[in-house]
């Protein structure tokens, strides 16, 4: 089964750059906090199975993805 959240770094002129999957809601919001380090700016966690997804700027790192972001999409509590 592939992971259900992608994870793509938003760059200028609306493109977006692959940076990988997350199992889980929680690992999703720890690679971003990764990628942060070396690549601020504002990444898509989008959920596969729905569609959905949650645009979270990094100059905000104590973001929460909410739920209905990616609803459908486990979280690390069960995943």
């Amino acid at each position: 089964m592939n992971p259900p959240l992608d994870i793509f770094q938003m760059i200028p002129v609306d493109r977006v750059l692959w940076r990988g999957t997350a199992g889980s809601v929680d690992e999703a919001q720890l690679r971003v906090r990764e990628l942060a380090d070396s690549s601020p700016g504002r990444y898509l966690i989008l959920c596969v199975q729905t569609g959905t997804g949650l645009v979270v700027n990094t100059d905000d790192l104590d973001f929460t993805v909410p739920p209905e972001c990616v609803e459908g999409a486990p979280t690390g509590k069960n995943a």
